[in-house]
């Protein structure tokens, strides 16, 4: 093998690219044995879309510096996961220290990796050894110390690959949760296939595109399921969802955003500069913390795992079918963390920054955005990628899925998850998913959501519940409230002259989802008159219902903060017509508040023979 003293930008460009393939190969490998800081068995996925992310969009060239740069850039830009933002900090230390070298000698090597894995350590405001940070420090140290032994990096990598291997061998005696499941770390693991990746192709001199098959590579599915392990408990999960951002902004305080972060959680990675900071937390309360971080710049993405829910199905499914709902299904929390129900967000954008609904932003905290007329506040569904990564996730747990979404008659999320399934065929071909267009939202859809979660926990069949999903829908009814008709004004349901005519009488609408779109069937002056409208079209409709042979089969509630004396008033006069309490009673989800304004309440009914 001759000597390679040298390494121009486009060797080091595929050296990188080399292991960041790696990485991809082996992610289910890395999933299989991810136990710390939590088991949620994503740090191959994680890691693998940071690869995947260089690979995408580094740039090939000669010049060195312009490699690295793009290199380090990429991977913050699409970093994911705890081990992926120590990762990415890794590679963009190095573009930060590369500056205007024009080819790199194993001594320039070496003093560069010493540096990165400095940063890496300054990104982490408590170290754990036992994890890819003690790989990446021993690695670093041991290229550093035998920089000026040899001036070939075929040499200089083996012995570095050598250190590293040693020092994973050792990550389960430094972490007792690698101990228990006699694994070792999965971040630690993937960044020693990352260098083995880059030794093969120093190796082999494979410096070009022809010698790598990336486009078959990322084309690739990885859908096996992640390995359980048993021994492993719940204690690591006290902060229940896992949160990462990018915010760009000038002269970002990075002391200040830490002490957030620390206040709110943990698991804390601060990766990059003072102009684009990429945050990685575990945290209780994503959206209280979103709310502060919003001053020191503009959010450039946001992902919040429920990483409580991950564990669970992975651990202690409950079924083989999978409920998913999106925004405008309105169900109450409880419920659904009983059930296993999954969520796809939709987009609130306040002021032109977008948030994840029920993530990111809550209705309590958007209620003082609406509040305040100056903001611009809007809707976005969920992108149909967003149905198709959790179809392709579900898809390694569950037998077949069920998506109940809004209406097509208020929202085009129907159609984005009817994408989003052709998405994820075209990587899994097996895949069974039913979309229900629910024709309502809120309860309405939300009733239909309560029935299809009873049906999946007594074990019904997949294609019984389907079945039963449409006869609940046939025997549905839903009312809908509203203290103000401006929401309908201004979402354009309501022409600004009709609704002007209604504002002037100080008139309160109650509607109805009739072919899949609202119609104002009755009104009264003010919230209270048109709750007791809606008390009298109830009774009416369930005598009629009695009067044909039918009986309430149960009802649900959804409401954006009415008066709560108010509401129970009104929950007790639905008791009494009905003879059943409600099943279900949540607060809407931020979607519905953005669309119906504060003080309105949404009823869903379904009747049976």
């Amino acid at each position: 093998m001759s000597v390679l003293t040298n390494l121009s930008g486009r060797e080091f460009y595929w050296s990188i690219l080399s292991g960041s393939k790696r990485i991809i190969e082996h992610q289910e490998e890395i999933n299989s044995i991810n136990v710390f800081p939590v088991p949620d068995g994503d740090t191959g996925s994680n890691m693998s879309a940071t690869a995947t992310a260089v690979i995408y969009n580094a740039t090939e060239t000669d010049d060195l510096n312009t490699v690295a740069q793009s290199i380090g850039d990429a991977a913050l830009d699409g970093a994911r996961g705890n081990s992926g933002v120590i990762f990415a900090q890794f590679l963009y230390g190095i573009g930060v220290e590369i500056k205007d070298t024009a080819t790199l000698t194993t001594k320039k090597f070496g003093e560069i990796v010493k540096k990165a894995s400095d940063y890496v350590y300054q990104s982490i405001p408590s170290p754990r050894e036992g994890t890819i940070l003690t790989i990446i420090r021993e690695w670093a140290a041991a290229i550093d110390k035998n920089k000026d032994k040899t001036d070939d990096f075929n040499e200089l990598l083996e012995i570095g690959d050598g250190a590293a291997q040693k020092a994973l061998e050792r990550t389960p005696d430094q972490l007792e949760a690698l101990k228990l499941a006699n694994v070792v770390d999965a971040g630690a693991k993937g960044f020693v296939l990352f260098l083995e990746g880059m030794l093969e192709t120093v190796k082999k001199r494979a410096f070009s595109r022809d010698d790598h098959d990336m486009e078959n590579l990322l084309s690739e599915s990885h859908d096996e399921p992640m390995a359980e392990a048993e021994t492993l408990t719940e204690d690591s999960l006290h902060n229940r969802y896992c949160t990462e951002t990018c915010i760009i902004g000038d002269n970002i305080p990075r002391q200040k955003v830490l002490d957030i972060l620390e206040e709110n959680g943990d698991s804390i990675v601060l990766a990059g500069s003072e102009k684009k900071l990429r945050i990685h937390f575990h945290t209780n309360q994503p959206p209280d913390v979103f709310r502060r971080l919003q001053e020191f710049g503009t959010f450039t993405f946001q992902k919040v795992e429920d990483m409580r829910l991950q564990y669970e199905i992975t651990h202690k499914r409950k079924a083989n079918i999978a409920l998913v709902i999106d925004s405008g299904v309105s169900i109450s929390r409880a419920f659904m963390d009983e059930n296993q129900v999954h969520f796809v967000p939709a987009s609130i954008i306040v002021n032109g920054t977008s948030y994840l609904d029920g993530r990111t932003i809550t209705p309590e905290i958007f209620l003082d955005d609406l509040a305040n007329k100056k903001n611009k506040c809007s809707t976005a569904q969920a992108s149909p990628k967003s149905y198709a990564d959790l179809f392709g996730y579900l898809s390694n747990y569950y037998d077949s899925i069920i998506l109940i979404s809004m209406g097509t008659g208020v929202s085009g999320s129907y159609n984005s998850a009817l994408q989003g399934v052709q998405l994820a065929k075209s990587k899994k071909e097996s895949l069974k998913v039913d979309v229900i267009d629910s024709a309502n939202l809120g309860a309405g859809a939300g009733i239909l959501a309560y029935y299809a979660a009873q049906d999946i926990t007594d074990g019904k069949p997949h294609d019984d519940i389907i079945k039963n999903i449409y006869e609940n829908m046939e025997n549905r009814t839903d009312y809908i409230d509203f203290s103000t008709v401006d929401p309908i004004i201004r979402s354009g349901r309501l022409s600004k002259v009709k609704g002007g005519f209604i504002k002037a009488l100080n008139l309160s609408p109650v509607l109805q989802m009739q072919n899949g779109k609202p119609v104002i069937v009755d009104k009264g002056v003010g919230l209270k008159k048109a709750m007791d409208k809606t008390i009298s079209l109830i009774k009416a409709e369930y005598k009629a219902a009695v009067e044909s042979g039918k009986r309430i089969k149960g009802y649900s509630l959804t409401h954006t903060f009415v008066d709560e004396k108010l509401l129970n008033k009104f929950l007790e006069k639905l008791e009494h017509i009905l003879g059943v309490p409600a099943v279900d009673v949540s607060i809407a989800n931020t979607v519905i508040l953005n669309n119906v304004g504060k003080n309105g309440l949404n009823i869903g009914l379904v009747y049976e023979s």
